[in-house]
């Protein structure tokens, strides 16, 4: 009796170790994201103490440091560097566990990650995860937002479930949910000059000043400019959109967006047909292999939902 007790015992230990290592894993991978103990801290809800408490333990088990801390914020130390890889494939590994058991056992729970680029992050996506966190409040949901490449190698890599990528990126043998066809735009400034242009020849845009968004719009314009032997007048670089339209506004040049992408935005500038017409296709991507996750089919079941809907 007493040896099953002392074994009982043991075993709670190391229930508790590996459990309060997965929090450490967690905790780690958290600040290299946001690259403070702060944020970090508030993404977890703990306390800056607790993180601050949990890394000093965890290093000084380790016997080295994985951060300096700097006045700036946090770098990974070498060692840090050598970790890091390790660690965030633990965390995704328990967390598809925690999945897959949670599946098995039909309970409405989990982790799902989304990977997307900033124009699909604030005009697909909002809508989909508004309903999904209404019907499924205890699936955590996270948002990473890239350029294109680094999404389409988190996908296949499986660090994400979810991948909204550019039709140029999608593999044959990914499963598709083609989600957006958009019409792209020269947004010009609101006078007569461009107020008398019904469309504007893709051959001309190097005529005028322009203003270049620098974010994913950036890979894309280039490569579909490039396709044409176009090469831009590129004399302002912004990384915001609603930045661009400003200084479109005031006369300091055009760009070229996707038609919807002026819908969020009030400014005094217009929008201006190109010749030939030109397109934006974006999908919802998953590996086949995902598509019997309970948390992806669900994200996929609400999108075809507000897809057919219009």
């Amino acid at each position: 009796m007493f040896c099953i007790l002392i074994m009982k015992i043991i075993h709670a230990e190391r229930v508790f170790k590996q459990e309060r290592f997965i929090m450490r894993y967690r905790i780690v991978k958290q600040i290299i994201e946001t690259g403070s103990f702060t944020k970090a801290a508030e993404t977890l809800n703990m306390t800056q103490s607790a993180v601050s408490h949990a890394i000093n333990s965890f290093e000084k088990e380790l016997g080295f440091s994985i951060f300096h801390r700097l006045k700036a914020g946090v770098q990974l130390t070498q060692e840090g560097e050598l970790l890091k890889g390790l660690i965030e494939t633990m965390v995704i590994t328990e967390d598809r566990l925690y999945n897959e058991v949670h599946a098995i056992n039909a309970v409405e729970a989990g982790t799902l990650r989304v990977g997307s680029f900033a124009t699909a992050s604030s005009r697909i996506l909002p809508q989909i995860m508004k309903i999904y966190d209404e019907r499924y409040p205890n699936i955590t949901v996270e948002l990473i937002d890239s350029d294109y490449e680094i999404i389409k190698e988190k996908l296949e890599d499986g660090s994400i479930d979810i991948a909204v990528l550019e039709e140029k990126y999608i593999e044959k043998d990914y499963y598709k949910l083609p989600y957006l066809y958009d019409e792209l735009m020269v947004v010009a400034p609101n006078t007569p000059l461009f107020q008398s242009k019904e469309k504007i020849e893709i051959g001309q845009i190097p005529d005028f000043p322009f203003i270049m968004p620098d974010n994913d719009q950036d890979t894309f314009l280039k490569q579909l400019l490039k396709n044409y032997n176009v090469a831009p007048n590129i004399k302002y670089r912004f990384q915001l959109l609603s930045t661009v339209f400003a200084m479109i506004e005031v006369g300091l040049g055009i760009t070229m967006v996707s038609e919807t992408a002026l819908k969020t935005y009030k400014f005094d500038v217009i929008m201006i047909p190109i010749e030939p017409k030109l397109y934006r296709n974006v999908s919802l991507v998953a590996l086949k292999s995902q598509l019997n996750s309970p948390v992806v089919k669900a994200f996929f079941s609400i999108a075809k939902s507000l897809k057919a809907k219009g």
